[in-house]
């Protein structure tokens, strides 16, 4: 019997490294890549804004002692996360709809019309997706 074999390599997993994600349970997920490269560590806080027209979410950090700011969560084992249920509720942003992963932009603050901020901001474009509890037709 004649074959024709070829050998498949197994490609590495595909790394997300340009992305975040935004959970059903409101938390706004940092990879590994995003944490180092932005020098983001234990203890920080972000400022969360809103573009309601554009369904945007800007994410700026903030010194670790300003109490107004969102915590960042790193657990002893898993992933990085902002802790953003109540942002997401006073925005009525339904998170079973928006909930997946975005791939983010750096901007100077000040390019984006937010005053406030002392450092550059990471922009996250939402996009409304199925929900999991609606019927396709």
């Amino acid at each position: 019997m004649h074959y024709s074999f070829e050998k498949v390599a197994c490609a590495p997993r595909n790394r997300l490294v340009g992305m975040v994600s935004v959970t059903s349970t409101g938390h706004i997920t940092l990879p590994v890549h995003f944490l180092k490269t932005h020098n983001v560590s234990n203890g920080a806080r972000v400022h969360l804004y809103w573009d309601k027209a554009k369904e945007a979410v800007a994410v700026g950090l903030v010194s670790n002692d300003n109490v107004t700011a969102f915590p960042v969560v790193f657990p002893a084992q898993g992933t990085t996360f902002i802790k953003a249920q109540r942002f997401f509720k006073a925005n009525r942003v339904n998170l079973e709809e928006y909930a997946g992963q975005y791939t983010y932009a750096r901007y100077r603050a000040a390019d984006v019309g937010i005053t406030d901020a002392v450092t550059d901001v990471f922009v996250i474009e939402l996009k409304r997706r199925l929900s999991r509890n609606r019927v396709r037709r």
